[in-house]
């Protein structure tokens, strides 16, 4: 199907290449080099993208904030298309970019929410879970739009329900 449309596109535009969607598709599923993510000598931070689908639009990220703290975003938009998986990596670029001057994650979940409200008229949305990690005082900091509720897995591997209040998706 991708290679039909490639070839369509490539013969409706006059284009002298075909698009290689897929790849596209792949790379922004990836948060490149962050499969294992040393943050400090007490803690490292591990994600995995295993994509339900051809189109997928889960994604995580995680990115430095501030001097000294580490961001992390888990996110979902609510489709599997084409469309779903480019804003998806429009919502990764909003989060990477407003991190590096909003600190407060509910500040940045409101900033972020009006970006990805303005051009949008396919209506599209997304849950997202975003916090702010601090690996000197072993503290996260976050703000859900809407998404599941964190867990906090202990050392002796049981498994905790973060108690909060929900959240809206952001688009």
């Amino acid at each position: 199907k991708l290679q039909e449309f490639n070839e369509g596109l490539k013969s409706r535009y006059g284009l002298s290449k075909s698009l290689d969607i897929q790849h596209l598709i792949d790379t922004a599923n990836q948060t490149t080099n962050l499969h294992l993510y040393t943050v400090h000598e007490n803690y490292q931070l591990r994600g995995e993208i295993l994509p339900g689908s051809e189109y997928g639009g889960d994604f995580y990220d995680m990115f430095q904030v501030g001097k000294n703290k580490i961001g992390l975003v888990v996110g979902d938009v609510a489709d599997k298309s084409l469309p779903a998986v480019l804003f998806m990596t429009i919502a990764k670029t909003v989060f990477r970019s407003l991190a590096k001057t909003i600190h407060s994650p509910q500040a940045l979940m409101e900033k972020a929410n009006l970006l990805l409200s303005y051009y949008n008229d396919s209506c599209m949305f997304l849950t997202a879970f975003y916090g702010v990690f601090d690996p000197k005082l072993g503290t996260l900091t976050f703000c859900n739009g809407g998404h599941y509720p964190p867990y906090i897995l202990s050392e002796n591997g049981s498994l905790t329900k973060l108690d909060q209040r929900g959240g809206m998706a952001l688009g």
